[in-house]
């Protein structure tokens, strides 16, 4: 039902997205010129211990519910506890990830992140070979990701990839946004590098995008999701050679 406090509310997030999105514009402009990627070297490689949800999680068919409270400034609780893997999710014993998601409803979700209780960090970089078998509505990385409403992401979508800020349930999407049509059967080398405020998209190893999050989000670790809403396509990838590796400046080695 219409009222005037909802209209209010509503403007107030529209006004919050504008600034941040003028602000994020007018800085990357800058940025993308001065940063320094090389000056950053990679140490300690970690080995993921990938936790599971899907669309059966809790957050998952309420998320307009708690985003909507979030945004008013209320507090929110919710269930984190991981779900046993399913058989539509199979982690090899060397790390490679198959995803067989078979849609049949049009909120189909395959979900897999690390917990921020063991990798809490601050600048790494993540990479993987993706084989992909279907082309679903959305393949998210997250990164600094401390919960489902506070991240960053690097989202596959309609031929595109976008960085978008997920913030206290407010989403900031599409900060920047290139071409980048997937074909099914080919592989592709996906890195992703968290340095300071700076990240990076690395695609077969051609930088495609810089970002950065005005000083947000400072610590999270990385979370894989796929996501389809169509009813009709299964969500199909295959990812191997992943890694994940502790990033520092060379100046303080």
């Amino acid at each position: 039902m219409f009222t005037l406090a909802r209209l209010v509310n509503s403007l107030k997030i529209r006004f919050r997205i504008i600034l941040y999105k003028t602000h994020y514009r007018i800085k990357n402009f800058y940025i993308r010129n001065q940063f320094d990627d090389e000056s950053w070297c990679s140490g300690e490689v970690f080995t993921p211990n990938w936790l599971f949800h899907d669309e059966s999680w809790d957050l998952i068919k309420k998320r307009w519910e708690y985003r909507g409270a979030l945004i008013r400034g209320d507090n929110v609780e919710f269930d984190d506890v991981p779900q046993p893997i399913t058989h539509e999710v199979n982690i090899s014993k060397g790390g490679d990830i198959c995803f067989k998601g078979k849609t049949t409803t049009k909120d189909e979700w395959l979900f897999l992140y690390l917990s921020k209780n063991d990798c809490l960090w601050t600048d790494y970089s993540f990479e993987f070979d993706a084989v992909f078998n279907t082309v679903f509505k959305e393949f998210q990385i997250d990164f600094r990701y401390f919960d489902f409403f506070n991240r960053y992401r690097y989202r596959f979508q309609n031929g595109k990839l976008f960085f978008d800020v997920v913030y206290n349930g407010e989403f900031f999407a599409s900060l920047s946004s290139y071409n980048f049509d997937i074909k099914v059967g080919r592989s592709y080398k996906v890195v992703i590098k968290v340095m300071g405020e700076i990240f990076q998209c690395w695609i077969n190893d051609k930088l495609i995008s810089t970002d950065f999050g005005l000083k947000t989000i400072s610590t999270g670790t990385i979370a894989i999701i796929l996501w389809e809403d169509n009813g009709t396509t299964d969500l199909g990838l295959l990812m191997n050679n992943i890694k994940l590796k502790k990033l520092t400046l060379a100046n303080k080695i």
